[in-house]
């Protein structure tokens, strides 16, 4: 099936392209009466990201389901859908949001870059919100899928070879996910089976293999962390970083609605909205409130 984001791609291409007139240099895949899709457009409406992994049969269903919708648009437009109040309306709320959230991404990307005295910063006094909750090890891993394989293994890294090595030739987890550090993680991030035991190792240690549903597993245990110990800088810069460009778009957005706030005549016609607020919860509630005093 094709996925998402390339159909709502094909729906983008009927809104802009299905009116678009023939150039003489345009490279046409197919036409529906005056409705065309052209290279241009199925070059835009899949990114060139995945063009290499989408199949010629996801293409084929793609072609499809836009002769299939530019059928059903074209009849829509012969039936005068298109000149119906309510359908102009949703067009319009349309295009102003698209409108809208074009702006803002514009306005909002030359937002001022967070430095690093920013970052230190925020670091020293959020130190609070940096704490593990739980005691949390770090480890790297190797996965094998028998007992001989496992003990083979621990025997290689006992001996003195490099685990990140034996890891990349041996370990299932690497050749499917290319994983051998783990990274932190809490008990409750691993299988039962073996959680406890893998928390009761000290640092620099190797696992025995540790048997659970998904084969053998030997671990060698690069740090600990204690419940309520800080997390160190470099483990947090990148969520602050994101932090500090989220507050930074956040104020320039406030100071952009002032400015334009500033420059702009805004009238609020008090009567109508009195009007409206007759029937409405707002005024219920208040009329309660006033009549309890």
């Amino acid at each position: 099936m094709i996925k998402k984001s390339i159909l709502l791609g094909l729906i983008f291409l009927l809104i802009l392209g299905c009116s678009s007139s023939k150039k003489e240099d345009e490279k046409i895949i197919v036409s529906v009466g005056e409705g065309i899709l052209t290279m241009e457009q199925l070059n835009n409406a899949i990114p060139s990201s995945m063009q290499s992994k989408v199949s010629q049969e996801q293409i084929n269903n793609y072609l499809q389901q836009w002769i299939e919708m530019e059928l059903i648009y074209r009849d829509a437009l012969r039936l005068g859908i298109d000149r119906e109040e309510e359908i102009i309306t949703e067009f319009e709320n349309a295009k102003r949001e698209i409108l809208v959230r074009n702006y803002l991404e514009r306005i909002l990307s030359e937002t001022e870059k967070v430095t690093e005295t920013e970052i230190m910063e925020y670091y020293n006094e959020n130190k609070d919100s940096y704490v593990f909750a739980e005691d949390e090890v770090r480890a790297f891993h190797i996965l094998v899928s028998t007992s001989d394989e496992a003990n083979n293994v621990y025997r290689r890294i006992r001996n003195g070879e490099d685990f990140e090595t034996v890891a990349r030739e041996v370990s299932n987890d690497y050749i499917e996910n290319q994983r051998i550090d783990l990274g932190y993680f809490r008990k409750d991030d691993i299988v039962p089976e073996i959680a406890t035991r893998v928390f009761s190792y000290r640092v620099g240690s190797l696992t025995r293999p540790l048997q659970s549903e998904f084969g053998f597993h030997i671990f060698k245990i690069l740090d600990r962390k204690q419940k309520g110990s800080s997390r160190k800088f470099e483990e947090v810069k990148d969520q602050i970083i994101t932090r500090l460009k989220s507050i930074k778009k956040n104020e320039k957005y406030r100071d952009l609605i002032i400015e334009l706030r500033n420059k702009t005549d805004i009238k609020r016609n008090v009567e109508l909205l009195k009007e409206f607020y007759k029937d409405s919860t707002y005024q219920q509630t208040n009329q309660v409130r006033t009549n309890s005093k």
